[in-house]
């Protein structure tokens, strides 16, 4: 596997990171993951482990959309927070240490990305493909 620059590997965050936002977004139908009221815009992509833990970075398992207000709760209020967490998503944040236990991302970042453009392509018009997603990451 071939070493990646670090203008590459930062480019690829970015685009990563944009297509996980827009990916929860879509599916969640812009609405906010915690009050549940619609935004068109507003709505910001909460990250439940740190973005900084680059092996749960991209996955939608660490992504709830939020609109401004909850999420700025989210990060005023954190052991509150971690209790809706864990009664809406039970063992997510468990799942999330989990998944950052694994081995490296930064040579798979092109994969990552490939992977999330083609969700993201199959989720648009496509309301059975978003609600399999939401169903798998949201419920």
């Amino acid at each position: 596997m071939r070493k990646i620059s670090n203008n590459e590997r930062r480019r690829l965050e970015i685009s990563c990171d944009k297509l996980i936002r827009d990916i929860s977004f879509l599916v969640c139908e812009y609405r906010c993951f915690k009050c549940k009221h619609k935004f068109m815009a507003g709505i910001e992509p909460h990250h439940i482990t740190s973005r900084s833990e680059k092996r749960t970075r991209w996955t939608l398992y660490n992504i709830l959309p939020l609109c401004r207000y909850c999420h700025r709760w989210f990060h005023d209020n954190p052991h509150d927070a971690e209790t809706w967490l864990e009664e809406t998503l039970p063992g997510r944040r468990e799942l999330l240490h989990k998944l950052a236990r694994r081995g490296g991302y930064r040579q798979h970042l092109p994969e990552i990305e490939s992977a999330l453009q083609g969700i993201l392509e199959s989720c648009r018009g496509n309301n059975e493909k978003r609600q399999e997603i939401y169903s798998k990451y949201y419920q």
